[in-house]
């Protein structure tokens, strides 16, 4: 199989990289996600997957706000792989990611609603005027096995860390091993949340 792919995907099929996940964020700050073989990373990349724009109207739960001017199941739009910044998501499993670009299908050209692409333009025009970005963002989640918190122990407490030791270890261990950097990671406020 690795005689057809690009050298980058070869690269990853000769790690025993079998899927690539490529995630987006939508505007209720959920991220979603398509998955492609490996053989078709190339097409992924270059072409893209398709998904609604409906993804944009979703609320924080999952559900569609009938309101929205999104909320509407035609047109199509292009996911586009970020080729440059694909990372090992989970070699030992077969895992690969890639964040997305979303692109408008009928003009070829970014889709406006785009955060990603957006701010890559914003960092692109500070560079013409000799500023660089350095940006970065908090993710927060919640652990929960059924309806109780999965994690016990206080806010920001330190008894919540050391319940939580054995998924703190695979969380940062995943997260090396994907080369993704990080400067902190904590308990937070709320039941079983961390940051």
């Amino acid at each position: 199989m690795s005689g057809s792919l690009s050298p980058q995907a070869a690269a990853l099929a000769d790690q025993g990289i079998r899927w690539v996940a490529i995630t987006w964020v939508n505007h209720a700050g959920s991220a979603l996600v398509k998955v492609v073989p490996l053989s078709a990373l190339d097409a992924a990349v270059g072409v893209g997957v398709g998904f609604s724009p409906v993804a944009d109207a979703f609320c924080s739960d999952g559900g569609i706000d009938p309101a929205h001017r999104l909320a509407r199941s035609d047109g199509d739009l292009r996911l586009r792989a970020d080729g440059t910044a694909l990372a090992l998501l989970e070699p030992a499993s077969g895992w690969a990611w890639a964040p997305g670009l979303r692109w408008d299908r009928a003009l070829n050209q970014p889709y406006a609603a785009d955060q990603r692409q957006f701010c890559l333009r914003q960092a692109q025009r500070l560079e013409q005027v000799g500023l660089n970005v350095l940006a970065g963002f908090e993710l927060e989640w919640c652990v929960f096995s059924g309806q109780e918190p999965a994690v016990a122990g206080g806010p920001y407490g330190a008894d919540r860390l050391v319940h939580g030791l054995d998924y703190a270890s695979a969380l940062l261990e995943a997260l090396e091993a994907a080369e993704l950097p990080w400067l902190q990671f904590h308990p937070e406020f709320g039941v079983g949340q961390f940051e």
